[in-house]
C-alpha cells in the first residue's frame, strides 16, 4: 500500500517524538501556522517563506523545541531504546559514516546527517527556505544537542557560530600543524562545477567556480564574476576562509596530484573537465 511521504514522516517521526510539526502544503496545523515567525529576506518580508530555489526536505514548520525532542529520540538515556527504531543497533548503524571525503568525521555523511565542517563538533543538518534558516547538531556520546532557528536569510554564519559556542571546534586550536605536508596552492587552481548540477540534457552552460592561487598557501575562489573570497591553508589540503566567516574547503587529490573533488559543507565540486566528460 502506497503512503504519502508527509504522512509516513508524521506517523513514524513527528508523532513518535511528540513533535508538533506540520508540512505547509500537505497538513498545515493552525496552531503552528498562526504562531509562525515572520520571515525576512534582505530586510524585506517574504510573502511565502516555504518557497525555496533549492527544494527543502519537505519544507516542514516547527520549533527549536521540536528539534530538541527529535534529538532526544536519537540520544536515548543509557539502557533505553530509541522510539524511532526497534533496536539501538539500528541507531548505532545510523550514526556510522556512509561517505567521507577525508576518511574521518570531517565533511562526512551519516545516513543523511552531516558530519563536521571543522567549525563545530558532532553531526546534524541545516535547513533553508526563503527568509528562514535552521541549524541542528547532536553529539550522541555526550547527550548534547543544539538547535538554532532564525527568521532571516542572513543567519547562516550566526547560526554556525552559536552552534560552535556549545560544541567547540573540531580542531584543537593549540595543535601544532606540520606545514611541510601542505600542498602548493598553485596545483589546485582551475575551474570546478557543483556535483549537484544537472549534467544530462542541459540547454545552458555549466556554472563554474574558479579557483586561483594567491600564494603557495592561499587560494581565491571566485563564485561569480563579482564575488570572490580568499582561503588560507590551515591543515594539509584544508583551507579556511579569511573574509569574515570561517568556512572551510577540503581538496581530495589523487596519487597523480590531480584534484578529484573539492568539498565545502554539504557541497562537492568536481573539475570542469570531469563534468564535460559526463556531458559527452
Amino acid at each position: 500500500m502506497k503512503k504519502k511521504y508527509c504522512d509516513y514522516v508524521k506517523k513514524n517521526i513527528f508523532d513518535v517524538c511528540g513533535m508538533n510539526v506540520c508540512y505547509v502544503e500537505d497538513n498545515p496545523i493552525e496552531s503552528v501556522m498562526s504562531n509562525k515567525a515572520t520571515p525576512y529576506f534582505s530586510s524585506f518580508k517574504c510573502a511565502r517563506s516555504y518557497m525555496t530555489p533549492a527544494y527543502a526536505s519537505g519544507m516542514a514548520v516547527g520549533t527549536a523545541r521540536d528539534l530538541t525532542l527529535f534529538a532526544n529520540a536519537l540520544m536515548p538515556a543509557d539502557g533505553k531504546t530509541s522510539p524511532l527504531f526497534k533496536s539501538n543497533d539500528t541507531l548505532k548503524e545510523f550514526f556510522e559514516i556512509t561517505r567521507s571525503t577525508t576518511g574521518e568525521e570531517l565533511f562526512s555523511i551519516h545516513h543523511g546527517m552531516w558530519g563536521s565542517d571543522g567549525n563545530f563538533r558532532g553531526m546534524g543538518h541545516d535547513g533553508s527556505v526563503n527568509g528562514m534558516r535552521s541549524f541542528f547538531i547532536i553529539l550522541p556520546e555526550e547527550h548534547l544537542s543544539v538547535a538554532v532557528l532564525a527568521n532571516t536569510d542572513g543567519a547562516d554564519d550566526l547560526n554556525a557560530e552559536i552552534v560552535e559556542l556549545f560544541t567547540g571546534s573540531y580542531y584543537d586550536k593549540d595543535e601544532k600543524v606540520d606545514t611541510s605536508k601542505f600542498v602548493d596552492a598553485n596545483k589546485l587552481a582551475g575551474e570546478y562545477v557543483k556535483n549537484r548540477a544537472q549534467f544530462v540534457d542541459r540547454t545552458s552552460p555549466l556554472q563554474t567556480f574558479k579557483i586561483s592561487a594567491v600564494d603557495e598557501n592561499t587560494i581565491s575562489i571566485a563564485y561569480t564574476s563579482t564575488f570572490a573570497q580568499k582561503y588560507k591553508q590551515i591543515r594539509p589540503y584544508v583551507f579556511e576562509c579569511m573574509d569574515g566567516d570561517k568556512d572551510k574547503v577540503f581538496f581530495d587529490v589523487g596519487p597523480d596530484g590531480v584534484v578529484k573533488k573539492v568539498t565545502v559543507f554539504q557541497n562537492e565540486w568536481i573539475p570542469l573537465m570531469e563534468a564535460e566528460k559526463i556531458l559527452k
